[in-house]
């Protein structure tokens, strides 16, 4: 009779523990909650083609960003790309640009107006018959939700890449 009282108060440990683990590993997404901080970031990514061409032009998709643009030395903007997504604390989310340039972001805090986050400018190049990828530009940073932040210029086949990036 021993041994099965024994073994029972060894299964009830054993569950004890499991559970405590689990509320354990999902303690620091409630705690982050509690605090007011979100355990997600939503994405969004421009891909800007910037040239001096004969008659100045602001793509009418860029009209949120047409100030921040002009500290750019071109006159003419146009929009190449738009992507975006969901990225989760913690996690890196890709985004296509174009010509073989990508973002890649790290969200690291999402919290009141503002989210931390690292952002890499990437781009694809081949070596040796193998495509690698070559960080550009890496760079913590941190935005007010809603609001775009550029970075630029990266040479282009014709004319410079400016990306924009935003999060809510």
């Amino acid at each position: 009779m021993g041994d099965v009282n024994r073994l029972r108060a060894a299964r009830v440990v054993a569950a004890l523990t499991v559970l405590a683990l689990v509320g354990a590993a999902a303690w620091p997404v409630r705690a982050a909650e509690a605090e007011g901080e979100q355990t997600s970031a939503a994405i969004s990514a421009l891909a800007i083609r910037a040239d001096n061409e004969e008659k100045p032009y602001v793509d009418p998709a860029l009209a949120p960003i047409r100030n921040e643009l002009k500290r750019f030395p071109y006159n003419a903007f146009r929009l190449a790309n738009r992507g975006g997504g969901t990225v989760e604390r913690g996690k890196v989310g890709r985004f296509a640009l174009i010509e073989d340039y990508a973002l890649a972001i790290l969200v690291k805090r999402v919290t009141g107006d503002k989210v931390d986050m690292e952002i890499s400018v990437v781009r694809y190049e081949v070596v040796d018959g193998k495509r690698k990828e070559r960080v550009v530009v890496r760079a913590p940073m941190t935005i007010r939700k809603g609001k775009y932040i550029l970075l630029g210029e990266f040479r282009l086949e014709e004319g410079v890449l400016v990306a924009a990036v935003a999060a809510r």
